[in-house]
This record gives structure tokens, sequence and C-alpha cells, in this order.
């Protein structure tokens, strides 16, 4: 019967999102080169957003409320959206990040299609730096408070919707 739960799970077709096609191979097609290449290519590719967001770590800067809807970060481990809109540091993004619930997905992932366990750290955002974004963020607030403010006004100039004798 043993042997009967086996095959039948061998047999069983899945779905492979790294390589992006079924097979029945299990565990087995981890190894296989393409998909070592695959997931090399596919894990760099997500370290290259990730290196986006984490320049706003220790740089944090007022993301354009007319470009938060291009400001989004699609999470590969989770299968989630991650978008900024109403948020003006790329906090949703880093909060992600740092969550519970993306630290067990990324955990599961990474068993799932056969990258190491040690490079866990390198696809999340520690309490440490979440903690440290927040105090640089609240000590910057009022100046980005006054730069946000400047920049409605601006837009409202552009658009016409103020005279420039409104302004106080």
């Amino acid at each position: 019967n043993n042997d009967t739960k086996k095959k039948k799970k061998k047999d069983q077709f899945e779905f492979c999102k790294v390589c992006k096609l079924n097979h029945d191979q299990g565990r087995h097609h981890n190894y296989f080169p393409n998909h070592t290449k695959s997931l090399s290519s596919f894990i760099s590719r997500f370290q290259s957003k990730l290196s986006d967001l984490r320049f706003f770590l220790n740089n944090p800067s007022l993301l354009r409320p007319d470009h938060a809807s291009r400001n989004r970060l699609w999470c590969v481990f989770c299968d989630s959206d991650i978008g900024e809109v109403g948020s003006s540091f790329a906090c949703n993004a880093i909060n992600h990040l740092a969550s519970v619930d993306h630290l067990k997905n990324l955990k599961d992932f990474l068993w799932k299609y056969g990258s190491g366990k040690d490079c866990v750290d390198s696809f999340r955002i520690s309490e440490a730096d979440l903690a440290k974004v927040c105090r640089t963020s609240l000590k910057f607030l009022p100046q980005f408070t006054k730069r946000l403010k400047e920049m409605c006004i601006l837009e409202h100039l552009l658009l016409g919707l103020m005279q420039p004798k409104e302004i106080h």
C-alpha cells in the first residue's frame, strides 16, 4: 500500500512556478539543470527589486503621490502584490517583508523549490531594520510633510486649480 502511495504521488503533475511548467518528477525536478538555472534567475530578479527597496532603509524619501500606483512589489514568495498607494515611504513593502507571514511563505518556497535556508535573511527585512526605518521616517516626517504640501500646491498650480496669489 505504501508503494502504491509513492507511485501515485510521483505520477501526479504539479506546477513549478520557477520553471513555469508542469511536471511529474516530484522533488527530483529541483535537481534538474534547467530548474537550478531558472531558480537562480528567479531569485536574482527578486534580489534586484529588493536592493531597490533596501535603498529606502537607509535613505527614506517621499514617494510622489502621482507615482504611487507604479511603486509596487510583487512578492514571489507570497504571491501577493504590495502597492504603495496611500504610503509615503515604501512602508507597505517594507512592512510586508518584515512580516511573520512573509517569513513563513519564504521558508516554504525555499524548501519546495530547492534553495538553501541560509539565504532566508537576504529576502526579508529584519525587525531591527524595520524599527530603524520607523525611527528614521518619524525623524524626517516634518520635512516630508512640508515637501508633500509643496508638491500638492505645485500640482494644483499646474492643473489650474489654484492661483499663485492663493498660496500662503
